[in-house]
C-alpha cells in the first residue's frame, strides 16, 4: 500500500518535499469477523461473574466445541474483513482519502484490486468511537433495530401524551 500511495500524485500538503517522499504506514490493524467467538466469550464472562459455574461450563465446552469442530470457523475468523491505517504524514493520509477517486484514473486503474478483491478505502471513525462487538451487525440489522426504537419512542410519547391530557 505504500508504494501504490507513494506513486499517486503528490497533493502538496507537506510541501515539495512531501510529495516526493515516500508515503509511510505508522501502523496496520486489522479487524476480523469474530462476532460469534465474541458473543459466546461475553456469555462466558456473564457466567463468571454471576459465578454460574454449571452453566460457564456448558457454555466453555459449547466455545472448545466449535473452535476444535469447525474449520470454516476458524477460516472465517482468521480473515482480516476491515483493515486499519494509520499514516506517518497528513500527506500519506490525505492520498489515502482521494484513493478511490484515483485509481479511476487510466495510470492508476491497476491499484483498483488486491489480491482479486477490489479495495474500498474510507476515512475511519476513531477507534475509541468504535463499539467494536457491533462491527458484524449488516446495514439492514442497523436499519431495522432503528425502526424498532423509534417505534418505541413514539409508543411512550403517545403515552405521555394521553397521561399528560386526560389529567
Amino acid at each position: 500500500m505504500e508504494q501504490r500511495l507513494t506513486e499517486f500524485p503528490g497533493l502538496g500538503i507537506d510541501g515539495v518535499e512531501g510529495d516526493e517522499a515516500p508515503v509511510k504506514i505508522a501502523v496496520v490493524t486489522f479487524a476480523f469477523d469474530n462476532a460469534e467467538i465474541i458473543k459466546r466469550l461475553t456469555t462466558r464472562g456473564q457466567y463468571i461473574k454471576q459465578q454460574k459455574w454449571k452453566k460457564y461450563i456448558k457454555t466453555n465446552e459449547k466455545i472448545v466445541s466449535r473452535l476444535h469442530n469447525s474449520q470454516e470457523l476458524l477460516d472465517k475468523m482468521q480473515t482480516p474483513v476491515y483493515c486499519f491505517l494509520t499514516f506517518e504524514t497528513e500527506e500519506g493520509k490525505c492520498r489515502c482519502d482521494i484513493y478511490n477517486e484515483t485509481v479511476q484514473l487510466e495510470d492508476f486503474a491497476h491499484y483498483k484490486t488486491f489480491l482479486g478483491s477490489e479495495i474500498d478505502m474510507t476515512a475511519a471513525s476513531e477507534p475509541t468511537d468504535i463499539i467494536w462487538e457491533n462491527r458484524h451487525f449488516s446495514a439492514f440489522q442497523r436499519f431495522v433495530r432503528t425502526i424498532i426504537v423509534c417505534l418505541i419512542l413514539l409508543g411512550v410519547l403517545i403515552c405521555s401524551f394521553i397521561l399528560i391530557y386526560t389529567a
